[in-house]
């Protein structure tokens, strides 16, 4: 998890942070970030000082607070010379694919969540290598087009071994049915979970999820480490 990100899914501190952003001393670091994209989404900020004044929050303050959190992460990032190249290549990525600023900004701050509460990992620390590989799958990840996954699909069905066609295509299908049924995004252990749910007890469905995860690392659209990760889920 993001240490920026950590610290602002806290209300307290977000709320203290706000208040703050309104004196007269100027905050800096992941405070200023934070209440930067805050005063840039009035409404977001808005729901999560409305929790302020109830004696439980509520889970629209709590979503509204995530929200803000991951993008505030996303701006620490950005700041960050370490990050500067992977997050503006990203960025590049999402705007050729057709993004606003805004649909791009919310993309990276749904990778941040990701990183932080989809893999089995400390919630005290920030997998650095797993979220830079996931962003440098993104330019390959989002140039692809419906011919190009229709390719990748016939390609996999074709090479399944004998008498397992069928089974590798259901398994294929199923698997970005689940991942990319609202476009091309980095696929999560929730996605393999339930393509390996929807096909129940059939012998070698295992086997056909993990094939098509290879073949998705052989096109470049599952790094190693996320390909690790998700055959993990799988176990």
């Amino acid at each position: 998890m993001h240490p920026t990100f950590a610290q602002y899914l806290d209300l307290h501190v977000a709320w203290e942070t706000l208040e703050l952003a309104g004196g007269e001393e100027p905050l800096e670091g992941p405070a200023a970030d934070f209440a930067a994209v805050a005063a840039a989404h009035p409404e977001v900020q808005a729901a999560v000082l409305a929790g302020k004044a109830r004696a439980q929050a509520g889970e629209a303050a709590e979503q509204a607070l995530v929200l803000l959190a991951a993008l505030a992460a996303v701006k620490t990032l950005s700041r960050t010379e370490r990050w500067q190249a992977p997050m503006t290549a990203a960025r590049e990525a999402l705007y050729r694919a057709g993004a606003t600023e805004e649909e791009a900004e919310a993309f990276l701050a749904r990778l941040v969540v990701e990183e932080a509460f989809a893999f089995e990992a400390p919630a005290d620390s920030f997998d650095e290598p797993l979220f830079e590989e996931t962003l440098g799958t993104l330019p390959t990840l989002l140039g692809l087009d419906e011919a190009s996954v229709t390719a990748v699909l016939e390609s996999f069905v074709k090479g399944a071994p004998a008498k397992k066609g069928a089974l590798y295509r259901d398994a294929a299908k199923g698997l970005l049915e689940q991942a990319w049924a609202d476009g091309a995004e980095p696929i999560a252990p929730e996605h393999v979970e339930a393509a390996r749910a929807a096909l129940g007890k059939r012998s070698g469905a295992e086997e056909a999820v993990k094939a098509f995860l290879a073949k998705l690392a052989q096109e470049e659209l599952v790094g190693p480490l996320r390909r690790k990760a998700l055959e993990a889920a799988l176990a």
